[in-house]
């Protein structure tokens, strides 16, 4: 299980930060990428093969791409994840060829460089939301107390004539509850990598992959309710919990 939260487009404190593109259609300016709205949008200003950049002065990991709120999948188009090695731009991971323009993951080996890119290539230009570029946080699968959210929610209408004979039943679709629980962590481990996931889900949305063997699965998701501190279980071991909406975002 993954928590995709500390994004590199959008680590602006960190020396060097700057964010670049190879041109921004009006409308859709490069900086809506990062800023983890799902209803604001990057596109480039031509068709083909165009980009957002991100550098810094120091090397930056990542291995994980995540697109959300886009239509790459109807324009027929691909994602490539690009750095800076050794004075040329290299591709990192396979290319990402979106099976739907819902949440779109993609994982390769961590590596570190101080220039990244994410490369569109569609026709039309398409529009991304959300770009998320960095390293996931891993969990333990399987954690008491997940429920996996396989089934989107949906409000249920029922209609009936006036003497109760069924007419028909409908729905649309509306985000569904989720709880992510973990246990038995020390207060090393709560410290360095609970702590900073939920200082920003307390502010901003984040992605969780519940399972690592199906990340077409994974869920945008946001919190609605006070955020609870980790607990005590035992003389050496913290819990902690963390109640959100979720949604696959179709």
């Amino acid at each position: 299980m993954q928590l995709l939260y500390d994004n590199l487009f959008c680590k602006t404190t960190l020396a060097g930060y700057t964010l670049l593109s190879s041109g921004d259609a009006t409308g859709y300016a490069k900086e809506n990428i990062a800023d983890w709205l799902d209803f604001d949008y990057w596109k480039a200003d031509a068709a083909g093969a165009e980009y957002v950049e991100v550098q810094f002065t120091a090397a930056q990991a990542a291995d994980t791409l995540a697109i959300y709120a886009h239509d790459i999948y109807t324009n027929s188009g691909s994602v490539k994840v690009k750095r800076y090695d050794s004075g040329a731009w290299t591709q990192v991971g396979a290319t990402l060829t979106p099976t739907s323009n819902g949440l779109q993951i993609l994982q390769f080996t961590s590596v570190s460089d101080t220039r990244w890119r994410i490369e569109v290539t569609s026709t039309p230009a398409s529009k991304i939301g959300i770009g998320f570029l960095g390293v996931a946080l891993a969990l333990d699968d399987g954690q008491i107390g997940i429920a996996p959210p396989l089934v989107p929610g949906t409000d249920t209408v029922i209609n009936r004539a006036a003497g109760g004979a069924l007419l028909g039943v409908s729905g649309k679709p509306k985000a569904s509850d989720l709880r992510i629980s973990i246990e038995l962590q020390t207060p090393a481990w709560i410290r360095a990598n609970w702590v900073p996931f939920i200082r920003h889900a307390a502010r901003k949305p984040f992605i969780l992959a519940w399972d690592d063997a199906a990340l077409s699965e994974a869920w945008w998701c946001w919190c609605e309710r006070p955020l609870a501190n980790p607990e005590y279980t035992h003389a050496t071991f913290q819990k902690a919990e963390l109640i959100c909406k979720a949604t696959d975002g179709l």
